[in-house]
């Protein structure tokens, strides 16, 4: 307001207040003509073309540009007798045209360059505008062009108005938004006239792509729009030169939002051309939009979109609301368009009608945005018409008998939460994840974080990595709801269902829900249902357990509808993963609660107790809840099986967790449980920690790799070979587990009931080297002349010498081997001598496998020794006996090779299944699990082991093994027990939604995309997925993974599946002899040189690899073998 009074005195012209008022509101109320306001120098403008056309605005910001300049231009060329540029028209035969000419090319030349415009730049401009304008007019300026360019530089430099100098010899507009209206006209007109159609359009598609000129194109199309067919035909051609350009994955979409930009400057003819524009333009957004492959997979370029249809929403809203009403009738825009929606916080009862339909054609890919909007409709929006929409949930609200008698079965509870909703979604999973990631990281020494820290910059700040990440971990600390017990609540109902007249009157006539199934199955069978309400009858179905019956029903679906139905489930489980990980808190309360009731009726109940608990775990694993604490829970049992099972559970939780301090907590770990323990409470757990569901997941600071396929123990007395590579395998920064175990060994008298073993746990301490574990002092207590000897190795020599025992005697000399180079062969050939002498054979066939190993890593060149130790291996399988352990002989053997050898020893692991005696159920069902992923490649020997699986006189037990755990908690549910339905409800729920998803087969979980691609190793989209998972998980080479790269290797498909190998980590001990084979394959010897040196050590053969990995271009290799050789408590200069 003050500069409007101070513009009207200097003009000399007194404006009223009340004048002075309007022109305020005027400009306060145009927003692109306020924003120029702000600055004093635009202002003054606006007061001059306010004061000078009849105290009125134009209401286009380019208009008011052209009227200023054109003002300035007027006052050059026409300007009064006695002014001081009367002679600009007069003497120098100039006119507006030429000077506009002029100012456009120094606005084409400043928006292009960096730097200002200095005096010679300017005078060669301004030669080039004269001479073209005489060729264009053919007028022949009188006065000299030297001397008319001098004259024209000092009247654009002092008199025009337009340019002012910024430092030396530098010259610019006075203000930029001039710069950028004469660079925008320039695009168009030519000397006054408009350029041809292929000019203006190939300016434009030349400029678009260049950042610096956004704004300068948006004011062109405002320009542009003054000539409509020209407009027309230029837009026109864009949009389709782009759509044309935006089918491959790296283009970039631009032109919608630049026009989308310039549409407050444009005139439109008539409102359906503006109408048909406005529909292009969202038509493109959307086809930006839904294009995942390209830029779109990126959040901040979908932001970007967001923030263009909020400025569509906001001056065309009606127009946008009926062409989104008319995308979202069609399948393939529904969730895309939902997502916009929803991120525009946008309500519309149209939208919500149709969304309530469409719950089936909702999509992963988005987050589940038709789920997203709905509960946003349903918790946000305060209007009369949600709740006309929300029929069940008004039915509710008017009548408390029903809510209770929901809530005190479980069945219906079950039900009315699959199809209605109930449960807040904190979406805990994901704040879990980022914030333990955050931690891991945080948690590391400065040189530990080497590695990662490249990564992690591209992600948070450049400068500030490690402070933004803080940060972040803090606010996700403070806003946690992981401990939030889920409580249902009828107010968090937000979907509708085709079937809520029919399970309202049930409630009413307070009917069983098996009345209900009854009606739905007639319902189903009448084929007369269309997809959304065939798909929310068979969820009810499956909700109440009537897992059968829809199993049978599917198997007759087309493609369609199982890709329908199964999105619908995948869209359940994900919605529900959030309070079912918010009980991870809560459950082993309820857990020692089942234990209780199964102590007191054993009789009625098919399951163990650590059944049940793996059950709940794996639940909570898969919905990305926290580990649970199972100590309390083993003290209780009675049962020493699930004892040592839930053991397990508790050591895989505290020793691949992502605590805070790992370290320290490990410490008082071993401190308290470890120290205290007896030492079957250690051995057994550590080799069962490989069926535990925590090991890996729901959050994996440290991978554990134990033994999977482990022989039954032949001596109470002995430390097998399994738990002493468990031992060597635990987390490299907690060496003192090791010396925490030993101790408790010493502390029971171990040594002494069986001296052989003093070697061998002398010499697993040998083979640590850290700051963190004192070896001398294990050294003091079972051979304290080791400490003073100068020649430890040569002593160590001696003293397994003198080992009786051929099986501790050779276990010793291998481990011995591995640190005395000089003697190593001649140690591991004396080793597999006293083989022969070994009289159990899995005994033997244990310690063969352990000298194969580490003459592949010491000398590996031995190829006919290699040769003897696979045949003695041989033989020895043929001498087990005993089902179980040939099975497992068997499964071991597998590994040895490839192809027709690998198929046969599996097929052994079959035949000697089939053999087992039904009283050995629960190892069978071990063994069946354990075989399952090994044969998903083999088709003959899949249908083997189904048959094996289907005869299994326990149901239960079939259940179990195909992992069906809704089946089993609805066989066993609970009767009468109303102080825990909820958690039932859910947990039943959650779990009959994962079986016929299983049952379905159209999971893509990793193990299934592996599968995938062995059976069509050229498709790329399955490539792609793993890729995607190993990019954020890393992926374990498991015996099944192991197995499948094998064998695409031997078909040579290495080339297909190389950019999958920089994320493959970690393989299991009974891998190690595939990955050893792979060394000697050139094209994947440096993953085999990697998987080796990370499983154990650098060993010699591999330095040069190593090194070569070190120099390469890929990152994730480069950044894993830093991590081998950049020690946390080493620091090289050089590796």
């Amino acid at each position: 307001m003050e500069c409007i009074e101070d513009i009207s005195l200097k003009t000399g012209k007194i404006i009223k207040q009340y004048e002075t008022d309007q022109l305020y509101n005027n400009i306060t109320k145009n927003k692109d003509i306020f924003q120029l306001a702000i600055n004093p120098q635009l202002a003054s403008v606006i007061v001059a073309v306010y004061n000078q056309y009849e105290d009125k605005l134009p209401e286009k910001r380019i208009d008011l540009y052209e009227i200023a300049i054109e003002q300035m231009i007027e006052r050059l060329v026409t300007s009064d007798i006695n002014t001081s540029t009367h002679y600009v028209s007069k003497e120098l035969e100039l006119n507006t045209i030429i000077i506009w000419s002029i100012m456009q090319e120094i606005a084409e030349y400043l928006h292009n360059k960096v730097e200002g415009l200095s005096e010679n730049i300017l005078k060669e401009i301004i030669r080039k505008c004269l001479i073209d304008y005489q060729k264009h007019s053919s007028k022949i300026f009188k006065v000299n062009i030297d001397d008319l360019i001098s004259k024209l530089v000092d009247i654009f430099k002092y008199q025009a108005g337009l340019l002012n100098e910024f430092g030396h010899n530098s010259f610019r507009f006075i203000h930029r938004t001039f710069q950028e209206y004469l660079a925008a006209k320039n695009i168009i007109y030519y000397y006054g006239t408009e350029r041809s159609e292929n000019m203006i359009y190939e300016n434009i598609k030349n400029k678009i792509g260049i950042p610096n000129w956004r704004v300068p194109l948006s004011m062109t199309f405002g320009i542009l729009s003054k000539l409509s067919v020209l407009f027309n035909n230029t837009v026109t051609r864009l949009l389709k030169t782009e759509q044309t350009s935006s089918n491959t994955q790296s283009s970039i979409v631009l032109v919608p939002f630049v026009i989308i930009d310039s549409l407050n400057d444009m005139y439109f003819s008539s409102n359906q051309t503006e109408y048909e524009l406005i529909r292009k333009l969202s038509d493109m957004l959307l086809f930006d939009y839904k294009n995942t492959s390209g830029f779109s997979r990126l959040i901040a370029h979908q932001k970007l979109i967001h923030s263009y249809f909020l400025k569509l929403k906001i001056k065309y809203d009606n127009t946008i609301a009926v062409w989104l009403i008319e995308k979202i009738n069609s399948e393939e825009n529904l969730a895309p368009c939902a997502n916009i929606i929803y991120q525009l916080k946008w309500y519309n009862p149209n939208f919500h009608e149709i969304f309530l339909r469409n719950l089936h054609n909702d999509s992963d890919i988005w987050n589940w945005p038709i789920d997203s909007v709905l509960r946003f409709y349903s918790n946000e929006i305060k209007n009369e018409a949600i709740l006309t929409q929300l029929k069940f949930k008004d039915t509710m609200k008017k009548n408390p008998k029903i809510i209770k008698q929901i809530m005190n079965s479980s069945d219906w509870l079950s039900l009315i939460t699959a199809l209605y909703g109930g449960y807040k979604n904190y979406n805990t999973q994901t704040t879990i994840s980022e914030y333990y990631e955050l931690c891991q990281f945080l948690g590391l020494s400065d040189k530990e974080r080497v590695p990662f820290i490249f990564y992690y910059r591209n992600v948070w700040d450049r400068d500030r990595t490690a402070y933004q990440m803080a940060v972040r971990a803090d606010k996700l600390q403070s806003e946690k709801h992981w401990d939030d017990k889920p409580i249902f609540d009828m107010n968090e109902i937000y979907k509708e269902s085709c079937l809520t007249n029919k399970i309202l009157q049930c409630l009413l006539e307070e009917k069983p829900t098996t009345d209900l199934i009854e009606e739905l199955r007639k319902q189903v069978n009448n084929q007369k249902l269309n997809i959304n309400e065939k798909t929310e009858t068979l969820i009810a179905l499956v909700s109440l357990g009537d897992f059968d019956f829809t199993n049978d029903i599917m198997k007759n679906e087309q493609n369609i509808f199982r890709n329908s139905f199964g999105n619908r489930i995948e869209q359940l489980i994900s919605i529900l993963k959030d309070p079912v990980a918010r009980w991870s808190s809560h459950i082993a309360k309820y857990l020692l609660e089942i234990y209780n009731n199964i102590k007191m009726n054993q009789l009625k109940f098919n399951l163990n107790f650590s059944d049940y608990c793996k059950i709940y775990l794996s639940l909570i694993a898969h919905s990305g809840g926290l580990p649970v604490d199972t100590e309390t829970l083993a003290k209780a049992a009675d049962n020493i099986e699930d004892k040592y099972c839930l053991y397990a559970e508790y050591f895989a939780f505290k020793l691949t967790g992502a605590a805070d301090d790992f370290r320290y907590k490990v410490a008082v770990l071993l401190d308290t449980s470890i120290a205290s323990s007896k030492i079957d409470q250690i051995i057994k757990p550590f080799l069962k920690v490989n069926e535990a569901v925590q090991v890996y997941r729901p959050i994996r600071a440290y991978i554990w790799p134990t033994d999977i396929f482990i022989f039954k123990p032949n001596n109470e007395d002995d430390i097998p070979i399994a738990f002493f590579n468990c031992l060597e395998n635990s987390n490299p920064n907690v060496p003192y587990l090791v010396d925490a175990v030993s101790q408790v060994f010493f502390k029971e008298g171990y040594f002494n009931k069986n001296p052989d073993l003093i070697p061998l746990v002398t010499l697993l301490h040998f083979g640590i080297m850290s700051k963190d574990l004192d070896r001398f002092k294990i050294y003091k207590n079972l051979l304290p002349e080791l400490i003073d000897n100068p020649n430890m190795k040569e002593f160590l020599l001696n003293k397994i010498q003198s080992i009786c025992n051929p099986y501790y005697k050779s276990r010793a000399l291998y481990q011995l081997a591995e640190f005395y180079d000089e003697k190593c062969f001649e140690l591991l050939n004396e080793s597999f001598i006293l083989t022969k002498n070994i009289a159990e054979p899995t005994l033997k066939f244990q310690v063969l496998e352990k000298i194969f190993s580490i003459v592949h890593y010491k000398e590996v060149q031995k190829k006919s020794f290699i040769e003897k130790i696979l045949s003695e291996l041989i033989l020895s399988y043929e001498s087990i006996d005993k089902n179980y352990d040939r099975i497992i002989a068997s499964i071991r053997l597998s590994f040895y090779g490839s192809g027709d050898f690998r198929k046969k020893y599996l097929t052994n692991a079959i035949e000697a299944l089939t053999k087992m005696d039904d009283d050995d159920d629960d190892d069978k069902i071990k063994l069946i699990i354990k075989l399952k992923s090994l044969i998903t490649i083999y088709d003959d020997l899949q249908i083997d082991l189904n048959v094996i699986i289907d005869n299994l006189k326990n149901k239960t037990h079939n259940y179990l093994v195909n992992s069906y755990y809704g089946r089993m908690l609805f066989t066993e549910k609970f009767k009468n027990d109303s102080d825990n339905i909820e958690i039932q409800a859910l947990f039943m729920l959650f779990a009959q939604l994962n079986d016929i998803k299983l049952s379905l087969r159209t999971t893509e979980d990793l193990n299934q995309l592996w599968i995938n691609l062995y059976k069509d190793p050229d498709n790329q989209s399955n490539i792609e997925k793993i890729l995607n998972i190993g990019l954020y998980d890393e992926i374990l080479l498991t015996p099944q993974i192991a197995i499948i790269i094998d064998e695409l290797i031997e078909k040579g498909k290495e080339d297909r599946i190389s950019i999958l190998f920089p994320y493959i980590i970690k393989p299991s001990n009974e891998v190690l002899p595939i990955v050893h084979r792979w060394f000697s394959n050139n094209k994947v010897n440096k993953l085999s040189a990697l998987l080796l040196a990370e499983s154990k050590h650098i060993f010699e053969s591999a330095i040069d690899t190593i090194v070569d990995l070190l120099k390469g271009d890929n990152d994730q290799m480069r950044y894993r073998v830093q991590r081998i050789i950049q020690h946390p408590e080493r620091d090289p200069k050089e590796p």
